[in-house]
Order: structure tokens, then C-alpha cells, then sequence
């Protein structure tokens, strides 16, 4: 795995269309095959997410670390592995407008403690091209992109996010049968289908209610298939996230001294949208630290 710091950048920072245009072209060059998952509505000019999503295979992410690298005139200042996802924390490029840095999402699976919920060839084969100004680049089929869209949210987290809901409710209602065919190896028929007649008569009580069913659906079917590795997977899952949470590696403290408490209030509330897209957690210690 390449060390994810990089040297200094040479440039104050890159627009987010000059970024973007010299990242797709990096990936083109390294042979990584990926789609941006979402928010790509807004390219090149505006970033409609806090962050860029990108799916690609595992034993890709070397590559796509590398073409990140290479972009002239970012600096890779923080970087993060989860089981299923790397994240990249940038300087020298603009997420938002006065920000500082840019948060960029290698999806190295799409699944839910450890076990996956859509395969990543699947998605991958399946994608399709889009333009957008000066840049080419592939993106989930439609059924694809409402899955996962609504899975980020609902099976992983356990909750629904408002923003996806009306796209993600259309494709169910348009291409029903397609989407109860790309779930059904990993659920199985009755909770699959229910959560999709749930999500085209917009009952969101009904929605939330499919979290535990396709929950245990999922794992069932895992352990089903192979108990051994099914159990390993979800073994290694909580190991990682208990390594990830409580490693003192993972945090890092700034205590702010010498100003009074309402100057201290003052300056953390400058700095912390200026550090938004610097780590996945920026937040006030209750004790006047960020």
C-alpha cells in the first residue's frame, strides 16, 4: 500500500472541474475500472456531496492511490481503510465554496458488516457512460445507482435519507422487476419485495420496518452458503471496526490556548467548517478542544 502522504503542493488549489478532469485521467492511465456512485449530477463545475464517491475492485485501490498521487497540485493530507472503504482527504482543491479540502471515497465493496449487498463486477459491468463539460466517465445503471443510493442509508445505517428518496422511487415504480432481480440472490424474494412495494407506495414506516428482515435475510443466506467464511467475514467486520474506533491513531486532538472562552468559541467556529472535508469526524471537545 503506497504511504498516503504526498509532497507539498506547488499551487494554492485546483478548481473542482481541474480536479476532477486531471483524477479521471490518472484512473484512465493506471487501467483502474471505476464509476463515481452518485452526486455526479453537478460535474465538472459543482460537487452536489460533501464528497466523491468512486466504486472500484480491491485490488485496485494501489493504483487508484497512485493516480491520486500523481494529480499535480493536491496533497494527500489524511487517509483512512475501512473493510469497505478507503478514504482520501485532500488539500489544494475545493469541495465547498470557502473550504479547504475535498473528501474522495474509494469503494472497495458494497455490503453491510462485511457481507455483500450488490457485487462490485456486477455494478462495474453493468454502468454506463455519461458526459459532462470535457469529461467522460462511467456511472451505475439506474437500478444500480437507487440501490445503492438507498442502501447507504437504510441497510447500513439503519435509517432513510430524504435526499435519494424521490429518485430511488421512481426507479423502483419504472424498473421494479429489475430491481427485485438484482437483490434477489442476496435476500431472497419475500423481503425483497416488500421492501420494493414499500418504497414505490412511499410508506416510510413500512420502509424502516425492512431494515431487520433484510438484515437477516442477508446474513442468512451468507451463512447459508458457506457458514465458515460467512462467520469470518462478520468476525473480521467487528474486529476492524474495534481497531478502527478505539485506536488512538485514529484521533488526533488540537487544543486551542492562550484566548479567553469567548475567543476560543469564535475560533473554533472558524475553523471547523474549514476543516469539514479534512476527516471523516471534526467536532468541538466539550472542553474547548477541535
Amino acid at each position: 500500500m503506497p504511504k498516503p502522504l504526498s509532497p507539498p503542493s506547488e499551487r494554492p488549489f485546483l478548481s473542482f472541474s481541474e480536479f476532477l478532469a486531471a483524477l479521471f485521467s490518472a484512473l484512465n492511465r493506471e487501467g483502474v475500472r471505476f464509476c463515481v456512485l452518485r452526486n455526479y449530477e453537478g460535474f465538472p463545475a459543482e460537487n452536489l456531496g460533501n464528497d466523491v464517491d468512486f466504486l472500484i475492485r480491491p485490488f485496485e485501490l494501489p493504483r487508484a492511490m497512485h493516480a491520486l498521487r500523481s494529480c499535480a497540485g493536491v496533497r494527500i493530507v489524511g487517509f483512512t481503510e475501512a473493510h469497505s472503504v478507503a478514504s482520501v482527504f485532500l488539500e489544494g482543491t475545493l469541495a465547498i465554496p470557502d473550504g479547504r479540502s475535498l473528501q474522495v471515497d474509494f469503494f472497495l465493496n458494497l455490503s453491510w458488516k462485511g457481507l455483500p449487498y450488490l457485487p462490485v463486477d456486477a455494478v462495474l459491468s453493468a454502468a454506463i457512460p455519461r458526459r459532462a463539460g470535457n469529461l467522460d466517465f462511467l456511472v451505475p445503471s439506474p437500478v444500480h445507482e437507487a440501490i445503492t443510493s438507498l442502501f447507504a442509508s437504510l441497510l447500513v445505517g439503519g435509517w432513510l435519507k430524504e435526499k435519494y428518496f424521490p429518485q430511488v422511487q421512481r426507479t423502483f415504480a419504472s424498473d421494479r422487476s429489475e430491481v427485485i432481480a438484482a437483490l434477489l440472490p442476496q435476500f431472497g424474494l419475500k423481503p425483497v419485495t416488500r421492501l420494493v412495494d414499500s418504497m414505490i407506495d412511499g410508506d416510510r414506516q413500512m420502509i424502516l420496518g425492512c431494515i431487520t428482515p433484510l438484515r437477516a435475510a442477508l446474513t442468512r443466506r451468507k451463512l447459508l452458503q458457506n457458514p465458515v467464511r460467512g462467520a469470518f467475514i462478520i468476525i473480521c467486520h467487528y474486529v476492524r471496526v474495534f481497531v478502527f474506533r478505539y485506536s488512538p491513531k485514529r484521533v488526533e486532538t488540537v487544543c486551542i490556548l492562550g484566548l479567553d472562552a469567548s475567543s476560543k468559541t469564535m475560533l473554533i467556529e472558524s475553523l471547523s467548517p474549514l476543516l469539514q472535508a479534512s476527516a471523516k469526524v471534526v467536532e468541538p471537545h466539550p472542553w474547548q478542544r477541535l
